[in-house]
């Protein structure tokens, strides 16, 4: 059986009803029952990015196993809305009350509204003392979408350290303080009594702000119908930036050669293409996090 500590104070008391569960602190409990708030935006003028997250101040307590297995795990969820859909997740970070020297692993994760899914990034670190602990993830190019439900989860194994770090609440239900005792079961501070929310935060980037001078424009492929020359001329643009990859296919399916592949910023892009060898049908695919095209190129010698 495991038992979580609230916080690190000299004095603890066991909760009603859960076996080996104590509280350090006694809480400030506060229900919320009028539904979840909106993002916090530290930067709402949108000067270079966003900054989400739930907490109102920080390092207010802790949570840490002290016996059993030790696992704790804990998430932040936001619901994107329209106004930063295509941003990019440039940083994510957490508070850590006490230092330890067991490692800590964080999750990046599109999941649904009450669990966060495969995580599409992870790391670990080792908090050797407290405080802010950031991972930068602009070169993982993870984009989000309206209507994405993003977590953000960090875990651990651990006994007698107080590593999670909160505020003073009221828990932001549903979205600032999800809780694991168990891989993969997830729960809420406020179903265990607690009004609270963990000191999570993620980093946005307006993608327009990467690229400078660019312009919105539909996603577009454009290639000739016949090419008989040494090598012909393909445009492609981009509403926003997106990893691009522009491969010529044989109609067999085979890769004849890859054109483009990586980060490319948001408008129009001229590139010449080397014509095939051999005369035939091919086709020119333009994947990206907007959609796919395929356009036909019939080569003639």
């Amino acid at each position: 059986m495991e038992t979580v500590i609230l916080s690190v104070f000299a004095y603890t008391y066991p909760v009603p009803g859960i076996p080996d569960f104590h509280l350090a602190k006694p809480p400030v409990i506060s229900f919320v029952t009028s539904g979840p708030g909106q993002i916090i935006l530290v930067h709402p003028e949108r000067l270079s990015v966003d900054t989400l997250y739930w907490y109102k101040c920080l390092n207010y307590n802790a949570f840490g196993g002290s016996c059993g297995t030790g696992y704790l795990g804990w998430a932040a969820r936001f619901t994107i809305p329209v106004s930063l859909d295509g941003e990019m997740v440039e940083k994510v970070g957490v508070y850590i009350y006490q230092a330890t020297n067991y490692a800590i692993g964080g999750h990046l994760c599109f999941g649904t509204q009450n669990n966060p899914g495969t995580p599409v990034v992870e790391w670990s670190f080792t908090p050797d003392t407290p405080g802010c602990f950031t991972r930068d993830l602009a070169t993982d190019s993870v984009f989000i979408t309206s209507g994405d439900e993003l977590w953000v989860y960090f875990d651990t194994y651990t006994t007698g350290v107080y590593v999670a770090s909160t505020d003073s609440g009221p828990a932001v239900v549903g979205y600032g303080d999800w809780l694991s005792f168990y891989e993969g079961e997830w729960s809420e501070l406020i179903d265990w009594g607690f009004s609270y929310n963990w000191d999570i935060f993620v980093v946005l980037r307006d993608t327009l702000s990467l690229c400078e001078g660019s312009t919105h424009l539909p996603l577009a492929l454009c290639v000739p119908g016949a090419v008989s020359s040494s090598s012909f001329a393909v445009s492609y643009s981009l509403p926003q930036m997106s990893y691009v990859s522009l491969i010529l296919y044989e109609a067999t399916g085979r890769t004849e050669r890859a054109v483009e592949d990586g980060m490319v910023c948001p408008g129009k892009h001229d590139l010449t293409v080397r014509t095939p060898r051999e005369a035939g049908v091919y086709f020119l695919r333009l994947e990206s996090r907007f959609g796919v095209i395929d356009r036909k190129v019939v080569v003639v010698h």
